[in-house]
């Protein structure tokens, strides 16, 4: 469904005034900023908890699967119209399993970050300043293919002739868009930015913008690349005995 056929949802405040005491204080609790000065009403909370100081704060410490539902949902241009669950689940499709993803959503409404109905089919909206929150630019983890590996991008790099090579030291360096006419498809094959497409070092957003793939970006730093795993791990459970303690104490 595109964006302009979708329903604009409920808008944050509407939402936060039918929220129950419990869920009011859940919130105040994960974002304890929101009380400082205590909000006077309803719609000064919601202005407040849209601000980009405060959401920045409230996603410092959300780890990779949460940060890439926000990713998802940005995608998806859920800070303007409400996004069901089955769309939400086509931009990841096998990456991970849809009830971590419904998890995952309900720890965001709990920080305000995203909101709507979470039952059934599911009409979600996300916090517009999100964007600015994420460690990376939207679309950079839940678009981009996977299928490329960091060795495979360090072979492509090593093949680059020096003005291709230069096109992407300026996306490193500044923002990692890019606007020019060479984007459109049907520009001769020979030219930089069709071939840095070709080998997945950029990719197209439009006819005339381009972007640097996180993972090119992280080759190009020389930082580990990652994370790309959206699972949650199996939490480890010791079988260590008492005499096996014992023993090592002797």
């Amino acid at each position: 469904m595109s964006p302009s056929a979708r329903s604009p949802g409920v808008p944050l405040g509407a939402w936060l005034a039918e929220s129950d005491d419990e869920r009011l204080i859940t919130l105040l609790r994960l974002r304890p900023d929101l009380t400082q000065p205590p909000p006077g009403s309803i719609a000064a909370l919601a202005a407040r908890a849209a601000a980009r100081q405060s959401v920045k704060a409230a996603t410092d410490d959300l780890d990779f699967l949460h940060l890439s539902v926000l990713d998802a949902l940005l995608t998806l241009h859920a800070e303007t119209t409400a996004v069901t669950f089955a769309e939400l689940a086509d931009v990841f499709g096998e990456r991970v399993d849809g009830a971590h993803v419904r998890t995952a959503v309900d720890d965001l409404c709990g920080r305000a970050l995203v909101w709507g109905d979470v039952t059934g089919a599911g009409a979600l909206r996300v916090v517009a300043e999100a964007a600015s929150s994420l460690p990376w630019y939207p679309g950079q983890v839940t678009v981009e293919n996977a299928t490329l590996s960091s060795n495979d991008v360090t072979a492509a790099l090593e093949s680059l002739d020096a003005p291709a090579r230069e096109l992407l030291d300026k996306l490193l360096e500044g923002s990692p868009i890019g606007r020019t006419r060479d984007a459109m498809p049907g520009t001769p094959a020979d030219r930089p930015v069709p071939r840095l497409l070709a080998a997945g070092l950029l990719r197209r957003l439009d006819d005339d913008t381009v972007i640097l793939p996180r993972l090119v970006g992280q080759v190009l730093r020389g930082e580990a690349p990652g994370p790309t795993s959206l699972s949650r791990p199996d939490p480890t459970v010791t079988t260590t005995k008492v005499a096996d303690v014992d023993a090592v104490a002797a």
